[in-house]
């Protein structure tokens, strides 16, 4: 797809796609240079958009040109989406710490009810039960986004 025929369909699409304003907004409505550097690094706009969203998330200046225009793309979006997932699960297990340990507590505030007879009325909360609930929580989590 040439230059001119991607700026004629995305203006068409600008009214109702946000990510579209995005990248509008990010190169000061001169969508024919982003169209123009899309065409010489031979990739599309939804790369660029994953490219983006990772330097954001990473903190990274895109209003900086190496940022906004690096010069081998598909190498700095490997690069940047590499990044983005280390930086996501190093985050991901942040946060799994801190539920196990919630829940440890309150497993631990239970732990009274516990009873050495055979009693079927009350249920044995164990700290591997705990986790199974842990992660069927949190896997919920991720399956809503």
């Amino acid at each position: 797809m040439n230059v001119a025929s991607s700026i004629f369909a995305y203006k068409r699409s600008i009214k109702n796609n946000t990510r579209f304003q995005e990248i509008e907004k990010l190169f000061d409505g001169n969508i024919e240079q982003f169209f123009h550097y899309i065409e010489k690094q031979n990739t599309n706009i939804a790369s660029y958009l994953d490219y983006k969203d990772a330097c954001e998330y990473l903190g990274l200046d895109m209003n900086e040109d190496k940022n906004r225009y690096p010069h081998n793309f598909k190498y700095w979006h490997n690069v940047r989406i590499d990044q983005y997932h280390t930086a996501k699960a190093l985050k991901d297990e942040q946060e799994r710490k801190e539920l196990y340990t919630k829940f440890e507590q309150v497993a631990n505030k239970y732990l009274a009810l516990q009873r050495n007879l055979k009693d079927d009325f009350i249920r044995r909360i164990t700290n591997e039960y705990i986790k199974r609930i842990i992660l069927w929580q949190y896997s919920l989590k991720y399956q809503e986004l």
